[in-house]
């Protein structure tokens, strides 16, 4: 495919686009547009000889690396902004004055000194978008998987001219505009279209000694075609396939050649029929609509699995890879390589729902099945049969399936077949409740005791705080977030006040009620207190404590020290995503829509507007339940769910309008500045 560099483009994390663009830069502006669900992949790599710039989605974050004759620089976004989120981002690099500047959806900047020894950029080798196709240089050894997912707008300037703006692009196994398969949700149908069509998973792993499961729901027509294969160690390998209308499977664990056949369903009946395949220690098992066939297996031989699970298809420049190793040879003989036509739909691997965001490669398809609205509603399952509809719950999205290891000849044997450490199982925890973290939620993919490890010697680090709720690491103590606990079984919080009877100097700090900032208290009640309005205003010092005694009126508590250290404060805007509304309504506003994480995490955060709204306004709910227009806020609003924007524009629009929302965050003494929402 050919076309202009600005044209929005759809990468299936096998695709490349190659512009023959050739130029010496000494300052540059790099800006492009990217969509994806994808944790990471290759942007752009504008690559020389020796020098190189890449741009790199590492880990839901954007990291440039850039080497113009000397030591490489990097450059990484800013913690907590998380990019892999289907929504549309803007990233910009600016390379000028000595610094390399990145800036992430026009609010998040972060930079790097750069040495000015009037060094240049040598662009000698093209510039490459979403995979480096078949470039071979030194620097590539260490390059990322290719990108999946959308790409548009890119630019690169230099002395204001966008080198890019008049040269076309070479591109490979891309599609123009954005594809709608990046967002298919679990369980929605796949429709291969063409004998080139396929879709890859990572390696279909399991825990140490437990089987391997993979079901799905198949629809075709088709006598003949490839439904599964996934390469292994050696001569190992796994296949399953339709022959003559049934199915067939095949695999070798080391021994020869095993063969399963399942006679007793036809399968290219046009009808939707659900497949389970298990490979265990002992056995190999198709079952078609409760319809089942098993073969033994010698136990004493494990099935070595490497690479990617390929479903419908097999990749074209793979298949000379595999035939080269003997295990696609074998199947051609007893079934074929040609590419399933049909419909997939409902993928599970090893019980958990898989949709086309988990893949890692695909071509050639297409949401929902072809010539028909997709419903399961009339699929009969005699082993799921229920009474009632199921629930959908909607949980954060959580990437937890993406290579982590990409294994070499150097590597040890025991983890040569291993591209993803932890095999992730979700935690679950009703809304004021509390769950166990333990080994099932966070399972090694790789035998512990294979590689002389015992479960206590694993040790995980919490990179970021939970915006929801915390992780405690205390198994003897219980936590709560509360600062301060008042118990009293014979009176009610509104009855209860609590006095301080020492307290630290005025230059200290002192306590304040904030329906009342400014004036000093030397007592407060329960009730207040519940409600978050007691603050603790800090004027100079480290640390302190404050005395506190607690009444009902009649009895008096013994005496409490409440001791405060003082930190530096921080903070990072990690949620961002603006609001959609219709003209002349509203729609709440909260921490699923702004939010940040803040050091010490009960801090007052408070936001502040900048600039007057045009099209609406903001509103807090008061406690007598009206709404009331503010310029400024706090977090915990958001975290209340008390506040809203209203539209209140009532002219005739004719195209969606945009209300960028302007304000400043303040902690303390520190701020960010004029951030628009």
């Amino acid at each position: 495919m050919l076309c202009l560099v600005p044209c929005e483009v759809s990468y299936f994390g096998d695709s490349h686009c190659n512009v023959q663009a050739f130029q010496d830069v000494s300052s540059f502006h790099l800006s492009l547009q990217i969509k994806t669900s994808r944790r990471s992949g290759l942007l752009l790599l504008a690559a020389g000889k020796e020098d190189y710039l890449f741009l790199e989605l590492q880990n839901g974050k954007i990291e440039a690396r850039m080497n113009m004759g000397n030591d490489e620089v990097t450059l990484s976004s800013s913690q907590g902004v998380q990019l892999n989120n289907l929504l549309e981002h803007k990233v910009s690099l600016t390379l000028q004055d000595g610094k390399l500047t990145m800036t992430i959806d026009e609010l998040f900047s972060t930079y790097v000194p750069v040495e000015d020894d009037e060094e240049q950029l040598n662009i000698d080798q093209g510039i490459w978008l979403g995979g480096t196709g078949d470039l071979d240089t030194p620097y590539l050894s260490n390059a990322i998987p290719p990108f999946r997912g959308c790409m548009t707008e890119v630019k690169f300037e230099s002395h204001q001219f966008d080198i890019l703006s008049a040269v076309y692009k070479d591109c490979h196994h891309t599609k123009e505009s954005c594809s709608t398969e990046f967002e298919a949700g679990d369980g929605e149908a796949i429709s291969f279209s063409t004998p080139d069509s396929f879709v890859s998973f990572p390696t279909w792993s399991g825990a140490s000694g437990a089987p391997r499961a993979l079901e799905f729901l198949m629809k075709t027509t088709i006598e003949d075609a490839l439904l599964l294969f996934h390469p292994g160690r050696e001569s190992d390998f796994v296949a399953v396939g339709v022959v003559k209308g049934f199915l067939k499977g095949m695999l070798d664990v080391g021994n020869g050649l095993e063969i399963l056949e399942n006679t007793q369903v036809q399968l290219d009946d046009d009808q939707w029929h659900r497949v389970k395949v298990e490979v265990s220690p002992d056995s190999f098992v198709i079952n078609i609509d409760s319809q089942s066939s098993s073969l033994p297996l010698d136990s004493s031989q494990q099935l070595d699995l490497v690479g990617n699970l390929y479903l419908g298809g097999i990749q074209g420049r793979m298949k000379d890879v595999f035939r080269e190793s003997g295990s696609l040879s074998q199947v051609e003989e007893e079934m074929t390589a040609e590419s399933f036509i049909g419909c997939l739909g409902e993928i599970k691997v090893n019980q958990k729902d898989r949709s086309l965001q988990d893949a890692l490669i695909t071509k050639d398809i297409h949401v929902k099945c072809e010539g028909e609205d997709y419903d399961y509603s009339s699929y009969y399952d005699t082993d799921t049969t229920t009474t009632s509809p199921p629930v959908l719950i909607k949980y954060a999205d959580i990437d937890t399936i993406d290579q982590h290891c990409y294994p070499t000849d150097d590597t040890p044997e025991i983890y040569r077949n291993v591209t993803q450490l932890l095999d992730v199982t979700k935690l679950l925890v009703h809304e004021g409740g509390e769950a166990l973290i333990d080994i099932n939620n966070l399972l090694p993919t790789f035998d512990l005791s294979a590689a002389g490890l015992r479960e206590s010697q694993i040790i995980f680090t919490l990179q970021t705080d939970p915006l929801y709720g915390l992780v405690d690491m205390n198994t003897n103590t219980r936590r709560t977030q509360n600062l301060i606990k008042i118990t009293d079984s014979d009176s009610r919080c509104d009855e209860l006040v609590v006095t301080v009877s020492s307290e630290p100097s005025m230059e200290v700090g002192y306590l304040e009620n904030g329906q009342q900032p400014g004036r000093s208290i030397s007592e407060f009640t329960c009730r207040e207190l519940k409600d978050g309005n007691i603050y603790f205003v800090h004027r100079g010092g480290s640390a302190g404590e404050i005395t506190l005694e607690v009444s009902d009126g009649q009895s008096e508590s013994h005496s409490t020290t409440f001791k405060f250290s003082v930190t530096q404060p921080h903070m990072t805007i990690v949620i961002n995503t603006g609001l959609h509304l219709v003209q002349g309504t509203n729609t709440s506003m909260g921490v699923q829509n702004l939010a940040v994480i803040a050091h010490p995490r009960n801090g007052d955060v408070m936001y502040n507007i900048t600039k007057p709204l045009i099209f609406g306004e903001l509103q807090i709910m008061t406690s007598d339940g009206i709404y009331r227009q503010v310029t400024t806020f706090h977090q915990s609003d958001l975290d209340q769910n008390q506040l809203r924007y209203i539209s209140t524009d009532s002219r005739n629009q004719e195209e969606t309008l945009s209300e960028q929302i302007q304000f400043d965050v303040h902690l303390g003494k520190f701020s960010l500045w004029n951030k628009p929402s």
